[in-house]
């Protein structure tokens, strides 16, 4: 799978090394590429339309753009592959939060903290600085922030008279209620082998009342909270059997189309998803609320990196805050669904924006994933785990154990050592 992941993204960046020489640059201006997941034709007019006002108020400066397919791990095997290779191609990329670290310690990013003022630091809130941090130094611009919701049907609430639920045994049987009697799936959630189940994990775990503790550079779970997350999970699809065998291969698209159908009485994703499932039958048939438990939204979301061996340095950042600016912000927020990452924004619900209410009582209460350059090692290790349990290859007692066991011998620094940068891409 690694293979494969490198090879595809040798090939984009021989792609790109193609698209530096065949294309005609006006001499006189800066040219500044902006590497992005694509994100289909929403965002790229928001984009293009951003870019069209940024060059307009910065004459001297051109942006090229540099799309990528929207697969995670291509994108990230391609950064490691491109700056490995010490390449000054991309200037400006979206970096997934989780990235942060192990791209900051690999040496690939520029520290930003000479650029960003003190006035622009007031106005990011505190998450979304905390992900963009690594080893006391900011790397990244907050750009746009995800939240865990539980998404619902209202009028199917309404028709069998329940109440948000407010714990999850209350989910299981409304779903089941719902389920049954309208001939749907009970709950979605992404179940494949990837970082979307780890997140799914994750917001069971903290919601159940589990919090993870790094000790002595190992991960620590809260164990009796881990066996009943695992318990649950695996429940959902082979005791009440309200989740379908098929989420175990769910990516989002996968929860978004069906819950858009109308196939589904409840889903579990992030609220960026709301933007697929209007597309779908139920149009604006669904809200969101908090998860059941302890009401606790996992965080993600992207920020605006910007490569360390960048030959226009001080243009990137101008772009990248460009990018990350109110208006941006507002643009991508109506739109696409995207959390704000400037607080002011989560004052008030301007007019025209209701979705906001929404996205207010989601942040009210939040936990990031462990932060780590050695976070992948641990996603890949927990998604395995978290699988077999799902798939029945193994019961909630025996997934306890091995990820407890696995969680001890996994290094885990908040820091990396020194050899990182020259061990760490031949690992991946």
């Amino acid at each position: 799978m690694y293979l494969a992941r490198v090879t595809g993204a040798a090939a984009l960046l021989l792609t790109a090394a193609a698209l530096v020489c065949c294309s005609k640059a006006d001499p006189s201006k800066t040219v500044i590429v902006f590497s992005y997941d694509e994100g289909g034709e929403i965002k790229e007019k928001i984009i293009d339309d951003l870019i069209a006002e940024f060059e307009k108020l910065n004459p001297s400066l051109r942006v090229r753009k540099h799309p990528l397919p929207g697969v995670t791990d291509m994108e990230r095997a391609f950064y490691l592959s491109s700056f490995a290779a010490q390449s000054t191609f991309v200037d400006v990329f979206e970096s997934d939060v989780i990235w942060t670290s192990e791209f900051a310690a690999g040496g690939f990013l520029l520290p930003l903290d000479e650029y960003v003022t003190e006035e622009m630091r007031k106005q990011w809130i505190a998450p979304a600085i905390a992900e963009a941090t690594y080893a006391g130094k900011l790397y990244a611009v907050p750009y746009y922030m995800t939240y865990a919701a539980l998404f619902y049907r209202p009028d199917l609430m309404k028709k069998y008279n329940f109440d948000l639920p407010a714990t999850w045994e209350e989910l299981v049987e409304q779903a089941r209620t719902i389920g049954d009697k309208e001939g749907i799936h009970g709950l979605l959630f992404q179940g494949e082998k990837y970082e979307g189940l780890v997140c799914n994990f994750l917001q069971f775990y903290h919601n159940l009342g589990g919090e993870i503790r790094i000790t002595d550079e190992r991960v620590v779970f809260d164990e009796p909270v881990l066996g009943e997350t695992l318990a649950l999970l695996r429940g959902l699809l082979h005791d009440s059997k309200v989740t379908p065998d098929d989420v175990l291969e769910h990516l989002g698209e996968d929860s978004d189309r069906l819950f858009g159908k109308g196939k589904a009485a409840f889903m579990i994703n992030t609220q960026a998803a709301a933007m697929y499932v209007r597309e779908g039958k139920i149009g604006e048939n669904f809200a969101l609320a908090p998860m059941p438990g302890k009401g606790i939204a996992l965080t993600g979301g992207f920020h605006l990196a910007i490569n360390r061996r960048s030959g226009n340095p001080a243009a990137a950042f101008k772009f990248a805050s460009f990018m990350a600016g109110e208006a941006s912000q507002k643009r991508f927020l109506v739109d696409r669904g995207h959390g704000p990452v400037l607080s002011k924004l989560y004052a008030g619900v301007p007019e025209g924006i209701p979705q906001l209410a929404a996205l207010k009582e989601l942040s009210r209460t939040t936990r990031m994933r462990p932060k780590s350059p050695y976070y992948h090692n641990f996603s890949l290790m927990l998604a395995e785990e978290v699988h077999a349990v799902l798939d029945d290859d193994k019961t909630a007692a025996e997934g306890t154990q091995s990820i407890l066991r696995r969680a001890r011998e996994l290094d885990f620094p908040k820091e990396a050592p020194p050899e990182f940068p020259k061990e760490f891409i031949h690992w991946q």
